[in-house]
């Protein structure tokens, strides 16, 4: 048998920070800290059904509030190198914020981020948006959100951020980069009165040796 390890890394390479979460069975893994965002009652569920995941409700009757999911402001994952993989699916396609992605703010998000997202605040498409220590900007994938699962792949090194979805390129930016350490983030807000859904159920983390 070859041992996961060597699959990922060569014995003579030194592996890096390291998670892989399937998000699956009645409860999220421990390492999760669960949140509100300016003050909402966001609904956390691991879902009963097949290939659903976990689902953040963000449970308000009051625009701009909702949930979230963090390492508890646990730093890990290295900001000019690191790689993060996602299936996420949204609930709904209007008035929503949704995004997975790192940022190294929990739970405040005011500055260091990397995230796919959908807001439509600001697009009807899937958005690559980075935050150094004070400024935020994003490119539209082109890709118009849906309720369906779709695989996010997110790259960072110290020159660009870069985003796939399901495997094809979709953007890249080279200003405002993360400058500080991250943790993995999963994220819900409703941008109306009406709360609003997003699920995930794979989650992969690495620093990149």
């Amino acid at each position: 048998m070859i041992p996961l390890y060597e699959l990922l890394h060569p014995f003579g390479v030194v592996a890096g920070q390291h998670v892989v979460d399937n998000i699956s069975g009645d409860s999220l893994n421990e390492r999760w800290t669960t949140g509100n965002f300016t003050g909402g009652t966001p609904v956390f569920t691991m879902i009963d059904g097949i290939d659903e995941g976990f689902e953040i409700d963000s449970g308000s009757s009051s625009a701009n509030k909702g949930g979230f999911i963090a390492f508890n402001g646990i730093r890990q994952y290295d900001n000019t190198l690191v790689a993060l993989i996602a299936s996420m699916k949204f609930m709904d396609t209007t008035v929503i914020l949704a995004n997975v992605g790192l940022q190294g703010d929990s739970p405040n998000f005011t500055k260091d981020r990397l995230e796919s997202r959908l807001d439509t605040n600001t697009s009807s498409n899937i958005l690559l948006l980075t935050k150094d220590a004070s400024t935020s900007s994003s490119v539209d994938s082109g890709l118009a959100a849906d309720t369906n699962w779709h695989t996010h792949d997110l790259k960072l090194d110290s020159i660009a951020a870069k985003q796939w979805i399901d495997g094809t390129f979709k953007g890249i930016k080279t200003t405002n980069l993360p400058t500080t350490a991250l943790e993995p983030t999963f994220f819900v807000v409703q941008r109306g009165t009406t709360s609003k859904e997003a699920r995930i159920r794979y989650i992969e983390v690495y620093n990149i040796a």
